[in-house]
């Protein structure tokens, strides 16, 4: 949803995601030029006005810019405690894109004029304005008319609205008032109060979702745009009684049209997986896609395929198919510009199998177009579920680490319990010299008789010869995965 910010903005987001993801702190102007193919004017230019907002947001403490324009290169570091989706939310509450949303959204326009005025700028600005919209949105068949209203299939523009100010807003800052607060703190009370409604594992993000979630019901609803739910949506229980009960406390309807909002409500739960209680609705796209991968992981991938559970991996893939393919939401917004490396290198085959179950979907006929949009999210899915299925040691090479300081007994067994804290290693760790082949010797003296990488530290370890261990078994593994 980034592309929906102002140009100048957008392109700011883009450079800070590149200096996040680089390896050097330093890092010269000619080569967020090249990379992100701006000119060095509009990276100069950038990088002010970064600064400069910085300061301006009091976001001192969280972000150091400095710039350097004689040397041509940008130092940049960022504090913990703070990401970039800081600076994303300050830049979408002043984006054009996101007044024509609001404008659209609450109907207080009637015409192009009024929206001129709405959105300060001129005719032709408008309606370039609006055909980038039409771009954007594209999946979601959406368009905007000349009496400026959404055009479009009812349950896409909900998806559409949830996720634009999701995705840009989140938990930051909310873009209603305070009336419209009250009203969803009520639904949202309503809704909590119904007995084992929601999952053991529900969150406070979780919560942050389903509050987005009943603006996108409470708004539309205000407007008199009633939802139709699908038929995949129509599980009755009696919990979906029970939502009826709670949203009549706030929306305007018959009967029938609030029961059509609880059916569509408790779909969204389910497939955001705040409810467990409910299966997921049988879709034959989303069985599709999942018989697929399976297909493809017990003819090309036997090894992992014993290590499944299959009901269970089917059941993961049917949300997340539902969720990514049917109702177009993602975890991962701007995987495009997120840093995986560190995944990347440890998991370098559940990666290339991901990549390859991508490719695959993108043979199925009538779905090219929205799974390319979608590939690097379903790239990042399927990472997640497979890592979490198939054992440690068939997932990376297992590394033989000899752990051999004169220093005594203890010592050595000191280093090999901060060693073992260290997770998802699959290390075969052995104290003492050992006659069998050594990927990686730990000593405080080098072993002129030992062809494994040597790591000698000549006191107890710091922070940076942890890393320095850390990034060679990285390497190592990497060279063992390639050789």
């Amino acid at each position: 949803m980034i592309g929906y910010l102002d140009t100048d903005d957008y392109e700011k987001i883009r450079i800070l995601y590149y200096l996040e993801n680089h390896r050097l702190t330093n890092v010269m102007y000619e080569d967020i030029s090249e990379d992100l193919n701006l000119t060095l004017y509009q990276v100069k230019k950038n990088l002010i006005e970064i600064k400069d907002e910085i300061e301006q947001w009091g976001m001192n403490d969280y972000y150091q810019v400095s710039t350097f324009h004689k040397k041509s290169y940008v130092k940049y570091a960022r504090k913990t405690q703070s990401n970039i989706i800081v600076l994303v939310n300050e830049y979408a509450k002043r984006a054009t894109m996101q007044l024509l949303v609001q404008a659209v959204l609450t109907e207080s326009t009637k015409n192009m004029f009024d929206l001129e005025e709405a959105l300060f700028v001129s005719r032709a600005t408008t309606y370039k304005l609006i055909k980038k919209f039409t771009e954007l949105s594209n999946n979601y068949d959406l368009r905007i008319t000349k009496a400026t209203r959404f055009e479009g299939d009812e349950w896409n523009i909900r998806e559409f609205v949830y996720h634009f100010y999701n995705s840009l807003y989140g938990s930051l800052s909310y873009p209603f008032s305070d009336e419209v607060m009250g009203e969803l703190s009520s639904l949202l009370e309503g809704l909590l109060r119904i007995p084992n409604l929601l999952s053991s594992n529900f969150s406070s993000q979780d919560k942050n979702k389903l509050l987005y979630r009943l603006f996108v019901i409470y708004i539309r609803n205000y407007f008199h745009h009633y939802t139709k739910a699908q038929p995949f949506m129509r599980v009755d229980s009696v919990i979906t009684d029970q939502i009826k009960e709670v949203l009549a406390t706030k929306l305007e309807g018959t009967p029938q049209e609030i029961l059509e909002e609880a059916y569509e409500l408790q779909y969204f739960m389910v497939s955001e997986q705040l409810i467990d209680t409910i299966d997921l609705p049988k879709l034959e796209i989303v069985d599709v896609f999942g018989d697929t991968l399976l297909q493809v992981v017990e003819s090309e991938l036997p090894k992992f395929f014993e290590d499944l559970n299959t009901e269970s991996v089917k059941e993961h893939l049917r949300q997340i198919h539902t969720r990514l393919i049917v109702s177009k939401r993602t975890n991962f917004d701007t995987a495009l510009y997120h840093d995986f490396s560190y995944i990347d290198e440890n998991y370098q085959i559940v990666q290339d199998m991901s990549y390859a179950f991508v490719q695959k979907l993108m043979t199925i006929e009538g779905y090219e177009a929205l799974v390319e949009e979608k590939y690097e999210a379903l790239v990042r899915e399927y990472v997640f579920l497979l890592i979490n299925r198939i054992p440690i040691d068939k997932l990376s090479p297992r590394l033989k680490l000899s752990i051999d300081f004169s220093y005594g007994q203890g010592y050595n067994n000191y280093i090999l319990k901060n060693i073992q804290s260290l997770t998802n290693l699959n290390l075969d760790i052995r104290i003492g010299k050992s006659e069998l082949p050594t990927d990686v010797y730990l000593s405080n003296s080098p072993d002129k008789n030992n062809d494994g990488v040597q790591i000698i530290w000549s006191s107890p370890p710091s922070a940076y010869d942890w890393e320095f261990l850390g990034n060679t078994l990285i390497q190592v593994r990497k060279s063992r995965g390639n050789g």
